[in-house]
């Protein structure tokens, strides 16, 4: 029904035919209604039916809607001079009876709002103080007594959702509280409240956005080749060239599965670019014999395939029992310098330092130079010039102190400090004591 500023689309309505006064709440009338001008002789509306009735008065700027909520029962067809009449018993309800009072007059409208779980199409301009609620269409549905309305969509003026002047829009949803399921699009905000949001692409789901799981990206349903990439995140210029990109990568290798994370660098356009590379993140493998947790960070030139040797890799992977941290395409460095490693061939150059008397526990092993000799080189402090080295073996000797036997690169070798003899320092002059034989030195006799 269409009056002043508004317009209701109901399930049913009728204009009453005789004046009739409203009867307290808890009371009921019998009131006469015309006839449907398409349908003579047919029940306007159903019995049980909720109909209301409104008074309406203007005062302080608004138009203000007194409605008289009841139901119908008893229908009863007019005949000989009420031809084209009906009547019905209203009743009106007693918890929530409405607010008009008085006489409703010959003429006036009844709006037919069904039965709980029913709805209406409304349109409106004068709702609010000099309706600044309005102008909105929406539809609305209710449950138990009509006054309990639930707005399911409203386009127009959103001031009457959300409070916010001058808002205009659209909203879906079953109310607006912060438990609430709604979207909001408008000149205020654009908000989805505890839904979710999917797109597609044909009748492949690409992004899915949750309210409970946050960002989604899929891949398709079915896999056609042993590598593809799943869904990515571009980062562009104001050109529009894609300079990074964040990708979800799914590939094979014989009867594994892998699955990854791919961070994009490149120079101009994606895909385009000669200098194109990526960081590798695999999170997770899945082998033919039993299942393994990796964390894989890769860095390569995404123009060399997976398998290719040219990259840097960090590895670890747990798998049962197995532990192992890998290194692969290049040495291991920390600050700079290389860092032996266990159980691998390696030229190490520079010098090493030990500081603060580091133990080497347990038994420890040299490899010979060649099948019977080793070697270990002691050069003096600051290089190999004039200066002469001396190597020192100190020895607990039990008592409270070290025993030193050292071996100097002056061909002097000593033991705590006294000179031992060798064949290479023997004979007169030598500076040593020889051994004697009744006071007599043996180089005499």
């Amino acid at each position: 029904t269409a009056l002043a500023g508004g317009q209701i689309v109901s399930k049913s309505v009728a204009v009453v035919a005789e004046t009739f006064t409203l009867p307290a709440g808890g009371g009921a009338v019998t009131v006469r209604f015309k006839d449907l001008p398409s349908a003579p002789n047919m029940a306007v509306f159903q019995s049980g039916d909720w109909v209301a009735f409104r008074s309406f008065s203007r005062a302080g700027g608004s138009l203000t809607v007194g409605w008289a909520w009841g139901q119908v029962t008893s229908y009863a067809d007019g005949t000989g001079g009420n031809e084209g009449t009906q009547t019905w018993t209203w009743t009106r309800n007693a918890g929530t009876p409405g607010a008009a009072t008085g006489t409703i007059a010959a003429e006036s409208l009844a709006l037919d709002f069904g039965v709980s779980g029913n709805g209406y199409y409304e349109v409106n301009s004068i709702d609010g103080a000099y309706g600044q609620n309005s102008p909105y269409w929406r539809i609305v549905t209710w449950a138990n007594h009509p006054a309990t309305q639930t707005v399911r969509v409203q386009g127009g003026n959103l001031r009457g959702l959300f409070g916010q002047a001058n808002e205009y829009g659209f909203y879906a949803g079953d109310g607006t509280t912060t438990s609430s399921k709604y979207l909001r699009l408008s000149t205020a905000t654009n908000e989805f409240r505890n839904l979710d949001a999917e797109w597609y692409s044909g009748g492949e789901r690409y992004l899915r956005l949750s309210a409970a799981s946050g960002i989604s990206l899929y891949h398709p349903d079915y896999d056609t080749s042993d590598y593809y990439s799943l869904r990515s995140v571009g980062f562009r210029t104001a050109a529009g060239y894609e300079f990074a990109r964040v990708k979800g990568n799914y590939y094979t290798s014989g009867a594994d599965s892998y699955f990854t994370l791919a961070l994009h660098a490149m120079e101009g356009n994606y895909g385009n670019s000669p200098n194109h590379y990526k960081v590798w993140i695999q999170a997770a493998t899945e082998k033919t014999g039993g299942k393994q947790a990796v964390v894989l960070l890769r860095a390569k030139d995404d123009a060399t395939s997976e398998a290719s040797t040219d990259k840097a890799e960090i590895k670890l992977t747990y798998s049962g029992s197995t532990r192992t941290i890998e290194m692969v395409g290049s040495a291991l460095t920390f600050n700079g310098y290389s860092v032996a490693l266990r159980d691998a061939d390696q030229t190490i150059s520079g010098e090493w330092t030990f500081i603060g008397n580091p133990t080497l526990g347990n038994h420890y092993y040299h490899r010979m130079y060649s099948t019977n000799d080793l070697y270990t080189h002691f050069y003096p402090n600051g290089g190999n010039g004039a200066n002469f080295s001396r190597a020192n073996l100190r020895v607990w000797n039990g008592a409270g102190s070290f025993r030193t036997l050292a071996i100097g690169g002056n061909g002097i070798l000593t033991w705590d400090g006294a000179t031992v003899w060798t064949s290479g320092n023997d004979g007169h002059n030598s500076g040593l004591d020889a051994d004697t034989i009744d006071t007599v030195q043996l180089e005499r006799i």
